[in-house]
């Protein structure tokens, strides 16, 4: 799969990258703080500067939208399209995960945001060689959500759909994409859900057990 420039398990401006692909670490900017759904996409800037942090958009075509938002005032309209294109990823791997038929609906809405989709081919050098690089040219601000559409067909067609994972732990509701050779991980941080768990295991075994020895 594609690789982006956030590393995993690193925290930027209460951003998480725990996902393993920025799609899932889109999914993730909705998330459980202090037993209450979080949504850290606060305001149009928030979504640009998650988009810029994953290299999803650069800082040239942010700069560009977050002058298309002051003329005409489309920041409110783009974040609310976000947030409801993460709500339906975050359903279509819900389906994904339990083995039910991904709804057609939620692969239309992808492909609408791929049909406006513009990019540049540009010619980059190094050193000692070329590469070629994809820049998207949005013509509109909601136009940079295609980037989003993008990842979501890189996860599903480079990626193995029995590796999108949900946290086990039952309070979390991130996403993550299991690289384990065994397919064995559970949580989206062992740091956090992972060891929080295990403690909660640990003190429900000894219950019994103290109980016993009163």
């Amino acid at each position: 799969m594609n690789s982006y420039s956030a590393e995993s398990n690193t925290n930027t401006a209460d951003f998480m990258f725990l996902g393993g692909h920025p799609c899932l670490d889109f999914v993730n900017t909705e998330m459980m703080v202090q037993e209450q759904r979080t949504d850290l996409l606060t305001n149009p800037e928030r979504l640009l500067e998650w988009l810029e942090t994953t290299s999803l958009v650069t800082a040239e075509t942010a700069n560009w939208v977050r002058q298309g938002w002051l003329d005409d005032g489309s920041g409110a309209l783009v974040l609310e399209q976000a947030r409801t294109l993460r709500q339906m990823l975050r359903t279509m791997f819900d389906q994904i995960i339990d083995g039910t038929t991904v709804d057609p609906a939620i692969i239309t809405a992808i492909n609408a945001y791929l049909a406006v989709q513009a990019l540049q081919l540009n010619l980059v050098q190094h050193a000692h060689d070329f590469d070629a690089e994809w820049v998207l040219m949005p013509r509109e601000p909601q136009h940079i959500l295609a980037s989003i559409a993008a990842i979501t067909v890189d996860l599903l067609t480079a990626g193995e759909q029995r590796r999108i994972k949900r946290c086990e732990n039952p309070s979390c509701i991130r996403y993550f994409y299991d690289t384990t050779r065994n397919h064995s991980r559970r949580w989206c941080s062992m740091e956090q859900c992972g060891n929080r768990m295990k403690v909660a295991a640990y003190y429900r075994r000894k219950r019994p057990q103290q109980k016993g020895s009163d």
